[in-house]
């Protein structure tokens, strides 16, 4: 585990992030069993309360993070969750505890939309709106709750929400509460990149499905208002290099698409060089999917800026370490230049 923790990522990389997750959900088991023992005869409400959430969040866990089950196994743990959640805030009205049933309610929405069962996903997103709203208002600084933290879960929700939205005008609407949720996150705490990193993320989402000037724009405020905004606060948050290339990456193919060149290629050398900058702080990057993800993408913009040995490079790195496969490699149009490239002949086989 040492060398996860320094972000190493050696060819067992990911068998010992899976054997490590592993004895997590052992652990997190054991914790479940031990907390519904521990109401049985409870000091007082309050005690009782405790124990009835920290019980849903291990249950939360267990539903999703690393190696997470298939979405219907993942349904019984979050609605059992829920259901200790709502009991523990009619013993005791708490701003966590209702925070934390809206993110098990957007879990379970998640996991009913992606079992068809759409109707029932926004049954299950509509009462976590609920709970987020109830979260803020009950909010008590005395009693140690944090408003900011609040909002910004509210508004990681609502944008989670937007993904699974049945229809263009609805997803405005949700990526445009979240907006809301995010940039009050962001105002109550001017230290909080990650409420920003979030707030860029909506809207490059929006400028996704935008067209011309909006998409130009939303991609502007992405960076001035999102990723280059946390920057300032850490200069090494590792979550906004990333979000500054996807930012590069997609102006890069919108100045491609309009046949300026010269423009094309600044955009993805800008976007190659924050995500190796994002790169040297891989023990920030996440897992090692996340790690490979990001290496991949940093392989694709050097080599749509031109940069083929670097681009050669980084993929001969990702290769090896098992984060992709050569039919992948060779299935990407961006990569196809270095199809044929010295570094990666023995690598990618006969191309």
């Amino acid at each position: 585990m040492t060398s996860l923790a320094a972000g190493e990522d050696g060819p067992d990389a990911r068998g010992a992030e899976e054997r490590a997750a592993g004895e997590a959900r052992a652990l997190l088991t054991q914790a479940v069993a031990a907390y519904e023992r521990s109401w049985a005869a409870p000091p007082d409400a309050e005690a009782e309360a405790g124990a009835r959430g920290n019980c849903g969040n291990a249950l939360c866990a267990l539903a999703g993070g690393p190696l997470a089950p298939p979405a219907a196994e993942q349904l019984a743990p979050l609605e059992r969750a829920a259901e200790l959640y709502r009991a523990a805030l009619a013993l005791d009205p708490d701003a966590g505890t209702a925070a934390n049933l809206g993110d098990c309610l957007v879990q379970a929405g998640e996991a009913l939309c992606e079992l068809g069962r759409g109707a029932d996903g926004a049954r299950a997103f509509a009462e976590a709106r609920e709970a987020f709203a109830r979260a803020c208002s009950i909010s008590d600084s005395e009693r140690g709750d944090d408003l900011p933290s609040l909002l910004h879960n509210w508004g990681a929700g609502l944008h989670a929400m937007a993904l699974r939205a049945p229809s263009p005008a609805e997803r405005r609407a949700l990526l445009e509460e979240a907006r809301g949720r995010l940039a009050d996150a962001a105002a109550f705490n001017r230290g909080d990149a990650e409420a920003l990193n979030a707030l860029g993320d909506l809207y490059v989402l929006a400028a996704e499905e935008a067209e011309g000037d909006g998409a130009t724009g939303l991609l502007r405020r992405a960076l001035e208002e999102g990723y280059e905004a946390a920057l300032r606060i850490d200069a090494g948050n590792a979550d906004a290099l990333v979000g500054r290339a996807e930012v590069g990456v997609l102006a890069g193919r919108r100045a491609l698409a309009a046949g300026r060149v010269d423009a094309a290629r600044a955009q993805f050398a800008g976007a190659a060089a924050s995500y190796r900058a994002a790169l040297a702080r891989r023990d920030r990057l996440g897992d090692f999917s996340e790690r490979s993800s990001v290496k991949y993408n940093a392989a694709c913009a050097a080599c749509l800026a031109g940069e083929a040995d670097a681009a050669a490079g980084l993929l001969l790195e990702t290769l090896r370490q098992g984060g992709t496969d050569p039919g992948e490699v060779l299935a990407d149009a961006d990569l196809a230049p270095l199809v044929g490239h010295p570094l990666l002949r023995e690598a990618l086989g006969p191309g």
